[in-house]
């Protein structure tokens, strides 16, 4: 029986670095983190994480240095824009899919690849509930 992705569970938290990240021109002691679980129907899980970092002293611009919206905004725009493409589908093929799903370096697409691949690579864990 092949596995396909069934339901999804999004986080929004905000963690403490344990120490100052940084040099002479930024530094931070904060991230702003989504973690996303993908469940399959047959009950396993692959969990993946993107970041950003909102808070701190910058004095040069990187792409991840950037406020993450409300968790209400990104639970809408993955409802309508990201379950539609991994609904019913089978994880493997999404994470070897050609050219490669959710492209580029943001919180969101780095979170969603990682959770494909976890659950691809032996990784997907049965159900657990994160609070």
């Amino acid at each position: 029986m092949k596995a396909s992705i069934e339901d999804y569970e999004l986080w929004k938290l905000k963690v403490p670095t344990g120490r100052v990240i940084g040099d002479c021109t930024c530094h931070y002691e904060s991230l702003d983190l989504l973690l996303i679980r993908l469940r399959t129907r047959e009950g396993h899980c692959g969990w993946g994480f993107g970041e950003t970092v909102s808070e701190g002293v910058f004095s040069t611009p990187a792409p991840w240095i950037q406020d993450m919206p409300t968790l209400a905004e990104i639970r809408l725009h993955f409802a309508h824009h990201v379950w539609p493409i991994l609904q019913n589908r089978n994880p493997f093929q999404l994470d070897n899919q050609q050219p490669r799903l959710f492209p580029g370096y943001s919180y969101l697409a780095i979170a969603i690849r990682v959770a494909l691949h976890g659950s691809c690579s032996g990784r997907f864990r049965p159900s657990e509930t994160f609070s």
